[in-house]
């Protein structure tokens, strides 16, 4: 199985308290891929090491070979909700359109033709009646859909997406997984941090199962049963 990500040795601490110890794991290319564990078991925490956005303690971290910076460009990122300042002045039109910069690079300016991408896009996640809206005046599900169309915008080969379908209403959760379902039938790697075990398995087909060290990971079928749910949220550290 070809890998989109490979983890050697990761560790994280923050004030010298681990937080991930030890992870090794080969992320399989072309999945649909859950993160679950318990709440301050290093969910959140694993894929901001991966993405650099916390100092790893140690580690080595390769996309299909190449370091983080030079993969850059080929990464989406959506952060959890409350970690974005919302009233920021923009609408959601230049949001998704902020999705093309890493392509333009840092002198050129969107122009007409990232314009119309960019409707294209909200109008796959059901928002281009808000495209002149401030982004603040949106309810929860409605951000979470234009980050989910600046994402597409991106025409990434990895997705990662940190609790996406917290606070958004079962409509919106639907509409959210069907585009994620979209992006791995066209080969791409997908990683979502999730907290709501009924519905592992009808939404991915690789799980990756995590409490401060990885407890389990693999196929849906092979690795979430009863003994590996209560070895990630009832073991203690």
């Amino acid at each position: 199985m070809e890998s989109a990500i490979s983890i050697k040795n990761l560790t994280i601490s923050y004030d010298e308290k681990k937080i991930l110890s030890n992870i090794n794991i080969d992320i399989p290319k072309g999945k649909l891929i859950g993160i679950i564990g318990p709440n301050g078991g290093g969910k959140s925490t694993f894929i901001k090491g991966i993405l650099d956005i916390v100092k790893n303690s140690s580690g080595n971290i390769k996309f299909q070979g190449e370091y983080y910076k030079e993969y850059l460009k080929k990464i989406a990122y959506i952060p959890q909700r409350d970690t974005v300042d919302w009233d920021f002045p923009t609408t959601v039109l230049d949001v998704v359109i902020m999705g093309s910069y890493g392509r333009l690079g840092l002198f050129k300016r969107p122009k007409r033709k990232e314009k119309e991408m960019a409707i294209l896009m909200l109008k796959k996640v059901g928002m281009e009646k808000y495209l002149n809206r401030q982004i603040s005046q949106l309810s929860g599900g409605e951000k979470q859909r234009v980050f989910i169309a600046r994402a597409l915008m991106q025409k990434s080969e990895i997705y990662f997406m940190d609790e996406p379908f917290q606070g958004v209403d079962i409509k919106t959760e639907k509409a959210i997984i069907k585009i994620l379902k979209t992006l791995k039938e066209k080969n791409k790697t997908v990683l979502v941090v999730h907290h709501n075990l009924e519905t592992v398995k009808e939404y991915f087909d690789y799980l990756v199962m995590i409490n401060r060290k990885i407890i389990a990971k693999g196929e849906i079928a092979d690795v979430f049963n009863k003994e590996n749910i209560k070895k990630t949220f009832y073991r203690d550290y």
